[in-house]
């Protein structure tokens, strides 16, 4: 789930929106040795371009507990785009992730 509230999914397309005009789909959590790998897509669908776009990360455990919160950067994100996103989470066990939360920070 992007948000613990706030999400809204838009079935057609599978996105849910993470605030500011900004959706994600198909995040998926790739264990990376002792780290994971996140990945997914991010749509920017908001009437701004944005140089850099700000967002938040949060991974909690199967007991609702924070396990980590890590904050990320989209480079060059216009209006009306999708783009793929990849982020190293250093020091964090995949099996550990139950639930995440994204939202947009700018």
């Amino acid at each position: 789930m992007a948000g613990k509230e706030t999400a809204k999914v838009f079935p057609a397309d599978g996105f849910e929106d993470v605030g500011k005009g900004f959706f994600v789909r198909n995040v998926r959590f790739n264990p990376f040795g002792d780290n994971v790998l996140v990945i997914g897509e991010i749509a920017n669908r908001s009437e701004k371009n944005y140089r850099f776009a700000k967002f938040k990360l949060e991974i909690y455990d199967d007991r609702d507990l924070l396990v980590k919160k890590e904050e990320f950067t989209i480079p060059d994100s216009p209006k009306d785009s999708v783009k793929p996103f990849e982020i190293m989470i250093i020091g964090v066990d995949a099996g550990l992730i139950q639930r995440y939360e994204i939202r947009a920070t700018n």
